[in-house]
């Protein structure tokens, strides 16, 4: 099981994984300024991508800060990347357009 959203779908996501981590193969919460929030620790083996516009407010720098609160708690795969100008809308537009992303998806598995 894969998960991904954007904007509200982003926190959606990002409340998911944080309730049961176990669930999914990889996630990418996108577009919300989750900063401080969620357990890092128990994310640790999530592969995460977190996506934002790069003019995109709080919730640019909520991702960031998101992104390094994993690395920094050991999660060798998650991945940033901000979409350079980029509002919001056009950072939505960004993530769900991306083949880059749902082919990392992919990439991981669930074994039972």
């Amino acid at each position: 099981v894969y998960a991904m959203g954007h904007s509200m779908g982003g926190w959606g996501t990002w409340a998911w994984i944080n309730e049961s981590s176990d669930r999914f193969a990889a996630a990418a919460p996108c577009g919300f300024p989750a900063a401080e929030t969620g357990d890092a620790e128990r994310l640790v083996k999530l592969p995460i991508w977190g996506m934002a516009g790069g003019a995109d407010g709080d919730r640019t720098t909520g991702i960031r800060k998101m992104v390094e609160r994993l690395k920094t708690a050991g999660n060798v795969n998650v991945k940033h990347t901000e979409f350079v100008g980029a509002k919001h809308s056009e950072a939505n537009a960004a993530v769900f357009s991306s083949v880059e992303l749902v082919d990392w998806m992919l990439g991981f598995s669930k074994s039972k």
